[in-house]
């Protein structure tokens, strides 16, 4: 079966501003929003929901952060910050990522913010598939896909454009 785009760059770009918006107006009464991108491709998407937040100019702070978890086997290994963060009173974490599907690496992602005391944890993600093993559920969503388990969603970057394609 061929490659089928599902997304393309302009889309894209109006989904991160509608996603953006979004963010901030759950969040409009926190001092500080920490986009948190999982690698390899949500550190991109939370980069550029931060300039979409920017733009829309929201007035608070963004600091973005990237997390690696091991996506084969999360549970073995510690999932890693790209930098230390402490909880301070007014924070919100947005963990993002570009493909939500069984939750199994974002719920091992989210949990070093809820050991670190973080008391808002936040998912968002570009294409949220709902084949979900574990009890977590993506609270900004780009678009919802119906799609067979045999089927995979990779999302492509250049420095100027992302699509994404079903195959």
């Amino acid at each position: 079966m061929a490659n089928l785009q599902i997304l393309d760059t302009d889309k894209v770009n109006r989904i991160l501003e509608r996603m953006a918006y979004e963010i901030w107006e759950k969040n409009f009464d926190y001092e500080r929003i920490i986009l948190v991108g999982i690698v390899d491709k949500g550190p991109v998407l939370a980069q550029r929901l931060a300039q979409k937040l920017e733009e829309i100019n929201c007035n608070l702070p963004v600091k973005v952060l990237e997390i690696e978890v091991q996506k084969k086997q999360p549970a073995a290994h510690e999932p890693r910050l790209s930098e230390e963060i402490a909880y301070q009173k007014g924070d919100v974490v947005v963990v993002v990522d570009d493909v939500l599907y069984t939750g199994s690496t974002m719920i091992h992602a989210i949990l070093p913010f809820l050991a670190k005391g973080f008391q808002k944890v936040q998912v968002a993600v570009l294409v949220f598939r709902d084949y979900l093993l574990f009890p977590i559920r993506p609270d900004f969503v780009g678009m919802a896909l119906a799609s067979t388990t045999q089927q995979h969603v990779e999302v492509v970057f250049t420095s100027s454009s992302c699509e994404a394609y079903l195959n």
